[in-house]
């Protein structure tokens, strides 16, 4: 009887992050990200569990940073009053077993 592999569920090395620039006045974001998945080898970032082939793991994440604006930009503060409408029920658990609720 052959012993099933161990598979590692882990986070990949972040991506390369996408550089600001700062000669525009305008909303810029740098964005790098990483993927949660299963391998065979735990990665450098370690591992999330252990198991033997029968689990999934699956997943991004995404890091977002505001870029710096160029010296001599004016921001145009407009200030709005605004609230928050109260939260929708929760929807059903999507494939990946998340489920999601808004609100306006």
């Amino acid at each position: 009887c052959k012993e099933a592999q161990a598979q590692f569920c882990a986070w990949t090395e972040w991506s390369t992050e996408r550089a600001c620039t700062t000669t525009s006045c305008h909303t810029a974001t740098a964005l790098h990200s990483r993927h949660v998945m299963m391998t065979a080898w735990p990665l450098a970032a370690g591992y999330l569990f252990k198991d033997s082939g029968n689990s999934e793991c699956v997943g991004t994440q995404l890091n977002i940073s505001a870029c710096p604006r160029a010296s001599g930009c004016a921001l145009a503060c407009n200030p709005k009053s605004c609230i928050l409408g109260a939260w929708s029920d929760w929807g059903p658990p999507a494939c990946t077993g998340v489920c999601e609720r808004t609100r306006s």
